[in-house]
């Protein structure tokens, strides 16, 4: 009697445990849902690739429970052939995806996004898989989801390992020796590329590609922005055309981000000329740096954009630059 007793108070409490869970990441799913429909203020996140990319593996999580959360209030759903489970998830997925995605359209701070459904999608089909782990002929399925899950979280774990690296490097801010440095930099696709076949040092080089727009050009957005106690940036260029390239330099600081005016007299301004078919090292003292904005002080310990552009250049050129680092 005292066992089937135990028992039977194990079973209850197993019960209201797990409807206890089942509310409490119903819970976290509507918030996360919530969360996707508010106004966005981007200068909260650190400026860090890493944690830009854990936004859309946010997607995938809320999906994956939002799933479970499906197969938890309706255990039938589970006995469905596979096929049906697939067509009527992801379809629904594909519907709410949308709908949040049409609603960002129009708040602040926010805009739709094709890679945040695909995304949802992937959380959707995940939760598909494991749940149908222990079923026969699903390998296609499992397959086709690790594919996808590699898709969406390699570029999280490239920038975890560059950051890594980069605050390993400091002050070397890039010197392009190690893989994925290229992603420290902005610029338009295709314009730039680590090569082997400049170097300043070491054997490699990052090379870029500029067009004759007004301003063509690259910055390295993603660096440790703490500049305090160093006295110059120094940059290596190599120019191959057989003429001077004039190159205009701009550094700013979060607070110049932050503003949303990026004001030319805000920042640090200053143009270089680059001889002819050689390497040119510029030397930019940082104390001219911090004092270039007009009303202000530049925030040495939040640097976060070294930008660099020719402007109205009568045909496309290629430079190559390197070691780009503090002293």
């Amino acid at each position: 009697m005292k066992r089937y007793h135990h028992s039977l108070v194990t079973k209850m409490f197993s019960v209201k445990a797990e409807k206890t869970l089942r509310l409490i990441l119903l819970a976290i799913f509507a918030a996360a849902v919530i969360g996707m429909v508010v106004p966005k203020d981007g200068s909260l996140l650190p400026h860090m690739r890493s944690v830009q990319q854990l936004w859309i593996i946010g997607h995938i999580l809320v999906f994956f429970s939002g799933c479970f959360l499906l197969y938890w209030f309706f255990p039938w759903l589970a006995k469905w052939p596979l096929y049906e489970q697939l067509l009527l998830i992801l379809s629904a997925t594909l519907l709410i995806s949308i709908a949040i995605e049409g609603i960002q359209a129009f708040i602040p701070g926010r805009f739709a996004s094709l890679k945040d459904i695909a995304a949802n999608l992937a959380g959707s089909m995940a939760a598909i898989s494991l749940k149908n782990l222990r079923r026969r002929r699903t390998l296609p399925l499992h397959i086709a989801t690790a594919c996808v899950l590699v898709f969406f979280f390699w570029p999280m774990l490239r920038s975890l390992t560059d950051e890594a690296i980069a605050y390993y490097q400091f002050p070397l801010l890039a010197g392009f020796q190690t893989p994925f440095e290229e992603t420290r930099f902005r610029g338009d696709p295709g314009r730039l590329e680590i090569t082997d076949q400049r170097a300043y040092y070491g054997n490699r080089s990052l090379r870029v590609n500029l067009g004759t727009e007004t301003y063509s050009g690259f910055s390295l957005a993603y660096m440790p922005g703490n500049w305090q106690g160093y006295s110059y940036l120094k940059v290596a260029f190599y120019n191959p055309q057989p003429r001077e390239v004039t190159i205009t330099n701009r550094i700013h600081d979060k607070a110049h981000g932050k503003s949303g005016k990026m004001l030319y007299e805000d920042r640090f301004n200053r143009r270089f000329t680059l001889q002819p078919e050689k390497w040119t090292m510029l030397e930019i003292s940082l104390a001219d740096v911090k004092t270039a904005p007009q009303n202000r002080k530049m925030g040495m310990t939040s640097i976060n954009n070294i930008g660099f552009f020719v402007t109205r250049e009568p045909e496309p050129l290629t430079l190559y630059i390197d070691a780009i680092r503090l002293e």
